[in-house]
């Protein structure tokens, strides 16, 4: 739902909505009247959203011919257009665009996960 939100041009509201809803409902289903094995339901659950939500969005509300102001896209059009700035004392207010300093936090996370992964072998 986020990931069309923040980054589909056609996907609305209701669209979204009724996407999420179908996705727990094909999920419980899937949970409770078939034999599948449990991981398997994060990719039934999103499929069936992700496509249920863009169908649904475009026979309500039709094609978008812009951007919405809430996706990445359509703030980065915003900024653009009225000239605003980006950063703000090193750090960017726009969506979508990665400081330096989420570099360092990204090896952080992989030196730990390596750590974490490396440890069972060391004892």
């Amino acid at each position: 739902m986020y990931a069309l939100g923040f980054f589909s041009k056609h996907a609305t509201e209701k669209g979204l909505l009724i996407g999420t809803a179908f996705g727990f409902a094909v999920v419980a289903y899937a949970g409770l009247q078939t034999d599948i094995a449990w991981p398997w339901y994060c990719l039934i659950g999103a499929t069936s959203n992700f496509v249920v939500s863009t169908i649904a969005s475009i026979l309500i509300d039709g094609w978008q011919k812009t951007w919405s102001p809430y996706t990445i896209k359509g703030q980065l059009d915003k900024f653009r257009n009225e000239g605003l700035e980006e950063k703000d004392k090193g750090w960017y207010l726009v969506p979508g665009k990665v400081d330096k300093v989420s570099y360092i936090l990204l090896a952080y996370f992989a030196l730990v996960i390596g750590f974490l992964a490396a440890f069972e072998h060391m004892f």
